[in-house]
């Protein structure tokens, strides 16, 4: 016991805690915090294909609610054949299947800004393989060509590209990005990478129907 007047003692300092390491995150997780960090969320490194499909999407980068699918390709064949061959919707499954199956006019029958068509597209499971309306938003004959719908909340865009080359040959580009709150979950089920190979299938089709015709330029 302390006199009267006498100093206390000083109380020894607490020991500090110790940190702990966090967790591990579920390999799943980990996947996805990857992805998001990749060079599809990098605004330096978006190439114009992807920031096209993000614009009519009001977005000025990926977001974990995006989604994009995109495949590339080269053809002998110029612009003119290669869109020779794309524009004709009623002959789309000669080259697109098994991703889309069917596809026809709904109003006009012509490439121009607002006009609508219909396909049908086997994403496999858990999307539908029910018929989708498409709204033209853009279209350059033998450029490009970009149309936009909104599936009970989920917005998709997509765009095929045709750039000229000095040789008259042509560097194909199909991307298509979706987004809404379906898609985050829709990243869950990896269903990226088996829809890419649908894309990347698609372009190659495409060349191979391009370059058996006569080329026009």
């Amino acid at each position: 016991m302390l006199k009267k007047g006498e100093p206390k003692a000083a109380k020894a300092p607490k020991k500090a805690k110790a940190v702990k390491a966090p967790k591990p995150l579920n390999p799943r997780l980990q996947k996805l915090k990857d992805m998001q960090q990749s060079q599809i969320y990098e605004p330096k490194r978006i190439d114009p294909s992807i920031r096209g499909v993000l614009s009519w999407l009001h977005l000025g980068r990926p977001s974990p609610c995006t989604m994009i699918l995109q495949a590339r390709g080269h053809t002998k064949a110029s612009p003119e054949r290669v869109w020779e061959v794309f524009s004709d919707l009623a002959k789309w499954p000669t080259w697109t299947k098994p991703f889309i199956t069917s596809a026809k006019w709904v109003h006009s029958d012509q490439w121009l800004s607002g006009a609508q068509f219909e396909q049908t597209v086997n994403y496999g499971p858990p999307m539908s393989g029910k018929p989708t309306k498409e709204t033209i938003k853009e279209a350059v004959e033998a450029q490009q060509v970009a149309w936009m719908k909104d599936l009970k909340g989920m917005k998709t865009v997509h765009l095929w590209y045709f750039e000229p080359n000095t040789d008259g040959s042509t560097e194909i580009v199909v991307t298509e990005a979706m987004y809404g709150q379906q898609v985050f979950f829709l990243k869950w089920l990896w269903v990226r990478p088996k829809w890419n190979k649908f894309f990347q299938q698609m372009v190659k089709n495409l060349i191979k129907a391009a370059e058996k015709g006569p080329d026009r330029h």
